[in-house]
């Protein structure tokens, strides 16, 4: 117990440090806010919004906060004395509003304080003016109520700040009014750095319009202006010019706004564009000396375009509404995937360690009985019974076991003989025969038995381990980056109602940097505006849309549809396939389409043979990878797994069947492609022609029951023409005429896939003379541009 309660205490001491740290960074963040807000004065003798801010801090019931934070608003008064007569009165109401914080109010209820706080400052302003300053006592009462008024309208303002930042950098979501809040608060901090210059240039004014730059291209125009209108007049009361500051701040936040989906360097030139013409409009003679403004405002275009893209993400997720939104939405979809993802991998952790603890454990081993047993039956079913015992055991004992050692080693390899000592000394020479033979007979069986668990074991295991890979491929697709497009859904939602198209569901999503969209709806809609729902879809977003083939599944329980859009391929292919069979049915499968991942396939295999049996186990071989590729596995983390229940279902056979695979990436042409035994694939572009080679030497004889696994990628080109073939096509008896297809496709001309398919298989009858030794097939593929 005294062991846990001191971890309890470190702990405890812990939490304690670091929330002195967080509160230290809150303290010196909120010094730094009210130091500056406090060097704003409005007019010569009015400035209450640094007042406004300590108001609110001191009505937190914070101490420690409140204190820090009039001593920071003191201070920054105290540094405008020079151009601020007025300053003095300002660092008095800190004084009381110090006091204030020291007095025990926690009973007052929080309106009720702040009532107290805002009448005895406006006692304090009404004296001041008064007696120390001069005024009438209208004047003074216009003073107390334009102050007043101005803390009360700051007073929303600030507070919506204070609390906004309390959740800055959590998943809360802010409205609008929370967001013009905080950005009024910035402006008018950043305006706390007037009469700071630097080369006779105003910080203030540079840091100013990046704000505005970056507020007008990230939140859009309300915001953008604003945050101008704001800033313009602020920073213009200050200078004595407000007029000049707000119609430059307003220009440059209206095209920043308007031009959101532009570059950052176009929407610099159109703002330094605009700007000169609004200046050369106004003055007939620039100079950098009298013209200080426009060398200010180039500065800040410079840091605009300058600014790394992680700062402008991270304002676009903190101050923009709806980016936010989906941002957290991601988020937390993401979490909640990798929640149920955890879970797959700690089953897929168990099967690994099944694996690697069928082959270690020794429990797991069978064990075979010593030999020394099998001489000690031996011994005593065939020796105690004979009266020469005492002269064989007693006298000879270990000569005697080693001879029967050696005898039953005899027996075990095949070779029925007694070793000499035994043959002349035994008197009971066929008992000891006879049981010799059960016994060796009886231990070859237990050998055998314990090679087949031997065997059992490496085999569970590979197929476990098979199976964890295949499962650790699966999850790695299931945690590629997916992006909820919210905007673009409610592009989509707004087109279908106003075309008032009913819809179930309606999600739209960019995976691998393509847009998808799917849509539910009422079959019955569907066959209604079957045609105008494309139209509708490539209406609503920024890219070319196309209905995925075979995407829809009618559900006949609801009577609903789901259809899947995808950006529109950049590629087409087109494939055509001829078969020859040697006797019966040809013994070679195929399958070519388009899958549901983008890709188009080709799956070609070789039954090794001819007939229904080597049919069967083509088709098995085809569906099996056909199964696998939807499931969006690559084939080549799968393929071991492939060829191991291939091989399980086909058991008898010594060879499996070939497996020749083409994956093209209908966006980039990019062809992923694999070989198993299989043989070579052309290429024909133009008039070369590339060959993809397999590890197998077609001009050699090779042994058919090895399995050879080769792996590529080609970069395929519009009008490139595929040939895949299997092993019949090449197979003559003239070894010299195996070369005949790579000649004949460089020298044809013909382009169209089923032309060339067909002529491809009349120049092999004309050169076998139509006669062949296995069963011949051919797919023709040509790659097209996609117009359609």
């Amino acid at each position: 117990m005294i062991y846990n309660n001191r971890l309890i205490d470190e702990k405890i001491n812990d939490y304690k440090k670091v929330s002195i740290l967080l509160n230290l960074k809150r303290y010196l963040f909120y010094f730094f806010v009210a130091f500056l807000l406090s060097r704003i004065n409005i007019l010569f003798y009015i400035a209450p919004i640094g007042i406004t801010f300590s108001i609110i801090c001191v009505l937190k019931n914070d101490k420690i906060f409140g204190i820090i934070v009039c001593l920071s608003s003191m201070l920054g008064y105290f540094t405008t004395k020079s151009n601020f007569i007025t300053f003095d009165l300002y660092i008095i109401i800190n004084l009381l509003l110090i006091f204030l914080n020291f007095l025990d109010l926690k009973n007052l209820k929080n309106n009720l304080k702040k009532i107290l706080i805002l009448n005895l400052v406006g006692i304090l302003i009404f004296l001041y003016k008064y007696f120390i300053i001069g005024f009438s006592i209208y004047s003074s009462l216009f003073s107390v109520v334009t102050e007043i008024s101005i803390i009360l309208a700051l007073y929303f303002v600030f507070n919506n700040f204070i609390r906004v930042m309390s959740y800055f950098n959590t998943n809360q979501i802010f409205v609008r009014e929370e967001v013009i809040c905080l950005v009024i608060t910035i402006c008018l901090v950043v305006s706390g750095f007037n009469n700071l210059k630097f080369l006779d240039l105003d910080i203030t004014n540079i840091f100013l319009m990046v704000f505005i730059l970056m507020m007008s291209y990230v939140n859009g125009i309300s915001v953008g202006m604003i945050s101008a209108v704001f800033s313009g007049a602020i920073i213009g009361i200050i200078y004595g010019d407000p007029f000049q500051y707000i119609s430059t701040y307003s220009l440059i936040s209206c095209i920043s706004s308007l031009l959101y989906l532009s570059s950052r360097f176009t929407v610099v030139l159109f703002c330094c564009v605009c700007v000169l013409i609004l200046k050369l409009s106004t003055i007939s003679f620039i100079g950098i000396s009298e013209n200080l403004l426009l060398v200010e405002i180039f500065v800040s275009m410079i840091i605009f375009l300058l600014l790394p893209n992680k700062i402008l993400n991270k304002i676009l997720v903190y101050f923009n509404e709806e980016h936010k939104k989906e941002f957290y939405t991601q988020k937390r979809l993401f979490n909640t995937l990798d929640m149920r993802i955890q879970k797959i991998n700690d089953f897929n952790n168990i099967i690994k360690q099944l694996s690697d603890m069928i082959v270690s454990n020794v429990n797991f081993k069978y064990k075979m009985l010593d030999k020394k047993i099998y001489i000690e039956i031996l011994a005593e079913s065939v020796c105690g019974e004979c009266n020469n015992v005492n002269l064989c055991w007693k006298n000879k004992m270990k000569l005697v076991r080693n001879e029967l050692f050696l005898s039953l080693d005899n027996f075990i390899q095949g070779d029925k003989k007694l070793t000499k000592y035994i043959e002349k000394i035994c008197i009971r020479k066929d008992n000891i025969r006879n049981e010799l033979t059960k016994i060796s007979n009886f231990y070859n069986m237990q050998k055998v038995y314990e090679d087949r668990i031997y065997e059992a074991q490496d085999m569970l295991s590979y197929e476990l381990k098979n199976i964890h890979n295949i499962i650790e491929q699966g999850v790695k697709e299931v945690k590629k980056d997916i992006i909820v497009k919210v905007n673009y859904e409610k592009s989509l939602i707004s087109k279908f109602n106003k075309f008032k198209i009913k819809y179930f569901d309606l999600v739209c999503y960019e995976e691998n940097d393509r847009i998808k969209v799917k849509v539910i709806l009422p079959y019955k809609v569907y066959c209604e505006y079957k045609l105008d729902i494309l139209d509708i879809v490539n209406l609503a977003l920024p890219k070319e849309m196309i209905l995925q083939e075979d995407s829809s599944q009618y559900i006949n329980s609801n009577e609903e549809i789901i259809l899947n859009y995808v950006e529109k391929y950049n590629y087409k292919i087109i494939s055509h396939c001829l078969q020859l069979s040697k006797k019966g049915k040809n013994g070679d499968n195929y399958i070519f389409t388009q899958n549901s991942n983008d890709n188009y396939i080709i799956i070609l295999s070789d039954g090794i043979g001819s007939g229904n049996e080597a049919y069967d186990k083509s088709k098995f071989t085809v569906d099996l990878i056909y199964k696998f590729i939807k499931t969006s596995l690559s084939l080549s983390s799968c393929i071991k797994e492939i060829i191991s229940i291939i091989s399980l279902k086909f058991f008898r056979d010594e060879s499996i069947s070939t497996i020749d695979f083409a994956s093209i990436d209908l966006y980039n042409g990019k062809m992923n492609y694999l070989k198993c035994s299989s043989v070579i694939t052309y290429v024909k572009r133009e008039n070369e022609v590339f060959v993809l080679e397999s590890d197998i030497n077609l001009f050699e004889d090779f042994d058919e029951s090895t399995n050879r696994i080769l792996t590529g990628e080609f970069d395929l080109k519009y009008g490139d023409i595929l040939v895949h073939l299997t092993d019949g096509l090449i197979h003559f008896k003239d070894l010299s005429n195996k070369s005949w297809l790579y000649n004949f496709l460089k020298k044809v001309t013909i382009v169209s896939p089923d032309k060339l398919c067909e002529e491809i298989i009349r120049e092999f009858k004309i050169l076998n003379k139509d006669s062949f030794q296995d069963d011949v097939t051919v797919i023709v593929s040509k790659v097209y541009k996609n117009c359609d």
